[in-house]
C-alpha cells in the first residue's frame, strides 16, 4: 500500500533561517483540551499549559540567534511569534525547522514526565500534531496584526462557545515576551525558574 505523502504548508525555495519574524501556531495532536480551558473569566492554564509557556520562553536561552514576541498557549494549540536575529549569512543561523522540533521534542518529554508523575491525561502516538502552520512576517502593520490576533486568541474561543457578553473585553493576553519590533533576548527571565518547579505543579 502506497502511503500518502503530507503537503508541505512551507513556500517553495525560501529560506526559514532568514533573519526577521515568524507567525507559528502548533497544534495538539487530537486537539483537546489539555492545556487548559476558556472560561468567563478568561483564560486558564493547566499546570501542562504552564510547562508549554516555560519551555517556549527558554528557547532563546538554547538558540542564541533567537528571541519571541507575543505568545499564548491556548487549551489545544500555541500562537507564537519568533525572531531570528542571526545574520545575513543565513547558513550560520538557526532555522524555523529546528525552533519548533525543539519546542515539540522538549515539552514532549516534560508533558510525558507529568503524565507518569503528576497524574496529566495521556495522549496517543504523539503530543503534537506532524505539521505546523507558519507565516513569514514581512511588514509592521503584519506584525501589528498577528499580535493582535494573538491577543485575541481568548476571547474568539469563547464567542465560538456561544458566550460573547460574558467574557472580559478586552482580553489582554498572557505573553511570555514585551512586544517590540527590536527584541531584546535578556528581558526573558522566567522560563527557567518555572521549568525547574513544575514538577510540583498539579493538572
Amino acid at each position: 500500500m502506497t502511503q500518502q505523502r503530507r503537503k508541505s504548508l512551507r513556500i517553495p525555495g525560501y529560506v526559514y533561517a532568514t533573519p526577521g519574524s515568524y507567525f507559528v501556531t502548533i497544534c495538539a495532536n487530537d486537539r483537546l483540551p489539555r492545556f487548559g480551558n476558556v472560561t468567563e473569566d478568561g483564560l486558564a492554564l493547566s499546570a501542562a499549559g504552564e510547562m508549554l509557556e516555560a519551555v517556549w520562553g527558554e528557547l532563546p536561552q538554547r538558540f542564541p540567534d533567537v528571541s519571541i514576541d507575543a505568545t499564548i498557549v491556548m487549551p489545544d494549540h500555541v500562537h507564537g511569534i519568533i525572531w531570528i536575529t542571526g545574520s545575513d549569512d543565513r547558513a550560520e543561523n538557526t532555522s524555523l525547522g529546528k525552533i519548533i522540533q525543539a519546542f515539540k521534542s522538549l515539552s514532549t518529554h516534560h508533558y510525558m514526565h507529568g503524565v507518569r508523575s503528576l497524574g496529566w491525561p495521556a495522549f496517543p502516538q504523539k503530543l503534537w500534531q506532524t505539521n505546523y502552520y507558519e507565516h513569514v512576517i514581512r511588514s509592521d502593520a503584519s506584525l501589528e496584526r498577528h499580535r493582535e490576533y494573538i491577543a485575541a486568541n481568548p476571547h474568539r474561543r469563547w464567542m465560538k462557545q456561544g458566550s460573547w457578553d460574558t467574557f472580559p473585553h478586552p482580553v489582554v493576553a498572557k505573553l511570555v515576551f514585551a512586544w517590540s519590533a527590536q527584541p531584546d533576548v535578556s528581558r526573558w527571565g522566567q522560563g527557567r525558574d518555572k521549568l525547574d518547579h513544575y514538577q510540583s505543579w498539579t493538572p
